[in-house]
Order: C-alpha cells, then sequence, then structure tokens
C-alpha cells in the first residue's frame, strides 16, 4: 500500500510504503503527486519504510522519475531495508541531501526535511 501523509505540504510530499506497492496503490497517488508537481519547483520528499516490502511491478523507478534536480532533500524512515533504500537514493540523486532514519525517529525526520 501506498499512502499520502497528512503531513505533506507545499513543496513537502509525505508518503508511507506498507507491504507490497502495487500500480494500483501508485495510481491511486499520482493525481495529488501530479498537482504538487504541477506547482513546484523544487521538492522535499519524506517516505516511511517502516513496513515496506517492495514494488511488485517492473518500472517502479520509472514510474517515480520526475526532474532529479528537482528533489531538494529526501529522508527515509524504516528498517534496514530502507537503509538501502537510501544508500542508493544518495548514491543516483548526487545533488540531494539525503538522510536516513530509523523508524521511531519520525518527528526528527519530518523536521530535517523541513529545514
Amino acid at each position: 500500500m501506498l499512502q499520502w501523509l497528512p503531513e505533506s505540504a507545499g513543496d513537502l510530499i509525505c508518503l508511507k510504503a506498507s507491504g507490497r506497492v502495487s500500480d494500483a496503490d501508485y495510481r491511486a497517488i499520482r493525481p495529488q503527486l501530479d498537482e504538487v508537481l504541477a506547482n513546484q519547483t523544487s521538492l522535499r520528499l519524506f517516505g516511511d519504510f517502516s513496513d515496506f516490502e517492495g514494488w511488485q511491478w517492473a518500472q517502479a523507478q520509472e514510474k517515480f522519475s520526475f526532474g532529479r534536480e528537482d528533489v531538494k532533500k529526501i529522508a527515509i524512515l524504516g528498517n534496514a531495508f530502507a537503509k538501502e533504500l537510501a544508500v542508493l537514493a544518495e548514491t543516483t540523486l548526487q545533488e540531494t541531501e539525503v538522510r536516513f532514519f530509523e523508524a521511531d525517529d519520525k518527528n526528527a525526520a519530518l523536521i530535517w526535511v523541513r529545514e
């Protein structure tokens, strides 16, 4: 499941991924994502991956590919698998600040990504 979190505001997109995220899950949040992308010149991302098990579609990276230069900060919350995602994001998005937070550090992650 992929959920749009209420902490999302302005240029901050907050999502929670749990279980295995499907194409239908992505399509459900796509209108909100498109609205933010249409109204913002840069983005900050917060992802709660504490219960995430993976993607159920092959083109996951393509689906979430928007202008990489537009992403200023990414806070990734979760477990060991989420930590691997943070390392991948940091390696791929070299101009973006990426930071991993343990699952119980949600408030710290939100404060950091909003700075």
